[in-house]
């Protein structure tokens, strides 16, 4: 395959750099959660954690990554 000479021109890199920088924040941003499980809670329980609307909005294809399953309870925290 013969190669080709491709120009980067400067509104494709600034677009580029736009878009590399939504998916490096994206990827870099965590945020700690703090959940307080009801009292009494003795059994595993499914719960789902769900994005805001906005940031929803904000990014379609994101997805939020959490343990899908809380553990039993032992009242001692």
């Amino acid at each position: 395959m013969p190669w080709k000479e491709y120009q980067l021109s400067a509104d494709h890199s600034a677009e580029l750099q736009t878009k590399g920088w939504r998916i490096y924040s994206a990827i870099a941003e965590f945020y700690r959660l703090q959940v307080r499980v009801p009292a009494g809670l003795n059994l595993h329980s499914e719960w789902t954690l769900e994005m805001s609307a906005t940031l929803r909005k904000r990014m379609p294809t994101a997805e939020v990554i959490y343990p899908r399953s809380l553990p039993a309870c032992n009242g001692a925290h």
